[in-house]
C-alpha cells in the first residue's frame, strides 16, 4: 500500500465535497467524483496549487474543455446517468473552491487574479436571488427551468451565458474596466 500523503487527503477532501453539491440530483459518489476530476487533471491543482491554474484570460475555455471531458468519460467512472454541462461545472467549482486561498486579497497580483478567473458554483438558490437581482428578462427566459432556471440542466451556452451575466453584474457593481480582472467568488452573496 502506498502512504496516504497530504496531497491525496486534500484531493479526496475536495472531490467528496464536489460530490455532495451534485448529490441530490446525480446520485454522484465521492469515488465517481474522484475518478472523474483526475482524469481531466484535477489532481495537479492539489500538488500545483495556483501556479496550475489556468491564465485568467484563458480559464473560460480551459473549463469548458473540463467539463465536456466529464460528460464525455463519466461513464467509465461508473456513472450510470448522463452528466450535463450545469452538473459537470458545478463538480469542477466545488472542487476547485476548496483550494482557494483564505489570504487571497493579499496574494500576489498574478495568482489573485486567476483565482478570480475562477467560477463559482451555481446551484438553484444562487440562480433565484440573481433573477430577482439582476434583471433580464430575455436572457432568464432562454435558459431551461420554468419559474427559475434549472442549472442541471445547462447545456455549454446556458452555462458560459450565466458565467458572462455575473462577470458584466461584477463589472458594473465594481466599477471595473473590461480588462480589468473581477473576482468571480464575490457572485456568492447570492448563496444562502
Amino acid at each position: 500500500m502506498t502512504e496516504y500523503t497530504y496531497e491525496e487527503h486534500r484531493f479526496r477532501f475536495a472531490a467528496w465535497a464536489a460530490s455532495r453539491a451534485v448529490l441530490f440530483v446525480t446520485g454522484l459518489g465521492p469515488k465517481e467524483a474522484e475518478c472523474m476530476l483526475k482524469k481531466i487533471g484535477l489532481y495537479d491543482l492539489v500538488k500545483d496549487g495556483a501556479k496550475w491554474l489556468p491564465a485568467p484570460e484563458d480559464f473560460d475555455e480551459k473549463h469548458r474543455e473540463w467539463c465536456e471531458k466529464i460528460c464525455k468519460n463519466a461513464t467509465s467512472c461508473g456513472v450510470k446517468q448522463d452528466i450535463s454541462h450545469g452538473i459537470a461545472a458545478k463538480l469542477i467549482n466545488v472542487f476547485i473552491k476548496t483550494f482557494m486561498p483564505p489570504d487571497i486579497e493579499t496574494c500576489p497580483n498574478n495568482i489573485k487574479a486567476k483565482w478570480y478567473a475562477v467560477h463559482p458554483p451555481i446551484d438553484r438558490k444562487v440562480l433565484k436571488k440573481m433573477k430577482n437581482k439582476i434583471k433580464n428578462k430575455d436572457f432568464w427566459s432562454s435558459l431551461p427551468g420554468t419559474q427559475y432556471p434549472s442549472w442541471q440542466q445547462f447545456n455549454t451556452k446556458d452555462y458560459q451565458g450565466v458565467i458572462n451575466l455575473i462577470r458584466e453584474d461584477l463589472r458594473t457593481r465594481l466599477k471595473r474596466s473590461p480588462g480589468d480582472s473581477v473576482p468571480l467568488w464575490k457572485n456568492e452573496r447570492f448563496w444562502i
